[in-house]
């Protein structure tokens, strides 16, 4: 920990909490550079003084032996400078006009043509999970009403979660990975029980809690991966590949333009 002796004599002064030699950090620089959600803004504020110090020391002694005007470090910080301007002005453009929209055809088109990339690698079931206190009353009603399908009946299940239940997965459209469910349920639960048919209830209990678990469904690792559990990636891999054509599109015309209108010039 650093013990900060502030002097009274300028507003200035009052904000400086390090210094070396001539070199100074105030505290609105170290806050320029506050992380969000830092669960400990002291601890943040006295690691950033101690890694600029350690920084201006290391600064202080490379300026003995290498020139500040170093050709080679002049020349670095020139490209990386460039690299980030058009990096800002790359992200600019996708923010502000490029069209994020796939359609859903888009994704089926390009699930059906790599359908051989898309093999699971590792089990994901579509269920129900529910996790009470052991001592609940009326179990042979949450078994009925853990196979709720009308909206009525999912909302009457919901609301009875939200009473009693200490842990609730009530989404039995989307697929979840089955080891995700498991880390949930009592240990030493057998894969092969859960995956042995669908539409099945399973119930298990510990000291605590009492469990259960509607598989609506399962796949298995090794089959064909389902299309809906797969859509979320194919569509950021889409996005991610009509940004590169844009960003190369939008190079390409800017290039063609400054050519046509003689502001480059190719000498031979």
């Amino acid at each position: 920990m650093f013990l900060f002796i502030f002097s009274c004599s300028s507003e200035k002064e009052e904000n400086i909490v390090a210094s070396f030699k001539d070199n100074t950090l105030s505290i609105e620089e170290v806050y320029k550079h506050l992380i969000p959600n830092v669960v400990d803004t002291n601890i943040f504020v006295d690691e950033y003084i101690n890694t600029w110090l350690k920084n201006q020391v290391m600064l202080d002694k490379a300026f003995i032996y290498i020139s500040e005007n170093d050709m080679e470090i002049e020349r670095k910080v020139k490209e990386y400078k460039e690299e980030l301007l058009i990096h800002k002005y790359q992200n600019e453009l996708v923010n502000n006009e490029f069209d994020t929209t796939i359609s859903y055809q888009e994704v089926i088109d390009y699930y059906n043509h790599y359908t051989h990339n898309f093999i699971l690698n590792q089990n994901i079931l579509k269920c129900k999970l529910i996790i009470f206190e052991k001592d609940i009353p009326n179990k042979k009603e949450i078994e009925k009403k853990i196979q709720a399908k009308t909206t009525s009946e999912l909302d009457d299940l919901l609301n009875y979660c939200q009473l009693y239940a200490n842990i609730y997965h009530l989404n039995d459209s989307n697929w979840v990975v089955m080891s995700d469910v498991l880390q949930k349920l009592p240990e030493n639960i057998a894969i092969k029980k859960l995956v042995r048919s669908r539409n099945k209830i399973h119930s298990f209990t510990d000291e605590e809690f009492a469990y259960y678990l509607f598989v609506k469904d399962y796949q298995i690792k090794g089959n064909q991966s389902p299309l809906s559990f797969e859509l979320s990636k194919i569509r950021n891999l889409l996005q991610n590949k009509k940004k590169i054509q844009y960003l190369e599109k939008i190079e390409d015309e800017l290039y063609r333009n400054a050519l046509s209108s003689g502001k480059i010039k190719i000498y031979k």
